[in-house]
């Protein structure tokens, strides 16, 4: 049984994005080589709301910003004496904060179960009738289990991931054997 959920990577990214146009700044701009302060105070604001509100690890931190790894831990050693002493690092961080929580917890909701299964239906996801892996979505409190071939498998999540992007989801994924 294999669990998945949204990848550490994407979710960065998405915070890195979210950071960048709550400052103003060039989507993308966080991983440029430059040490101008307004790109990296945002850079440093985003590294230290990754690690703590999304759990990100440092090292996926520091392959998406193209930094060293010594470095986000810099960020996170710094964040509170930056936070207290520093006011462009504070407000900035109080803007990306905001942002990030409005959009993070802004997912949207399926009514019912009949309106998810409907959504997948439209967006190309279907059922194998010789199916040997089955995978259970989960969207809040609605559940609907797909089964598909192993030749439909990476197809099938790959459109499984592109319809539910914009909400909040888990899966599971088991063989028919188990």
């Amino acid at each position: 049984m294999i669990h998945f959920k949204m990848k550490e990577e994407q979710k960065f990214k998405q915070l890195c994005n979210i950071g960048t146009s709550a400052m103003n700044l060039e989507e993308g701009s966080l991983s440029w080589k430059t040490r101008k302060k307004e790109i990296q105070v945002v850079r440093s604001a985003v590294a230290v709301i990754g690690m703590k509100e999304l759990t990100t690890h440092k090292n996926v931190i520091a392959k998406e910003l193209k930094r060293h790894r010594s470095l986000i831990y810099h960020y996170e050693y710094t964040h509170s004496s930056n936070y207290s002493t520093y006011p462009a690092y504070r407000e900035c961080y109080n803007k990306v904060f905001t942002a990030f929580t409005d959009k993070h917890y802004d997912y949207l909701k399926f009514a019912d179960q009949k309106q998810f299964e409907i959504h997948l239906i439209k967006n190309g996801i279907m059922n194998s009738e010789d199916y040997q892996a089955s995978v259970l979505v989960k969207s809040g409190k609605l559940t609907i289990n797909l089964q598909f071939s192993y030749r439909d498998f990476n197809e099938q999540m790959d459109l499984i991931k592109l319809a539910l992007q914009d909400y909040k989801y888990t899966y599971q994924v088991t063989n028919k054997d188990e």
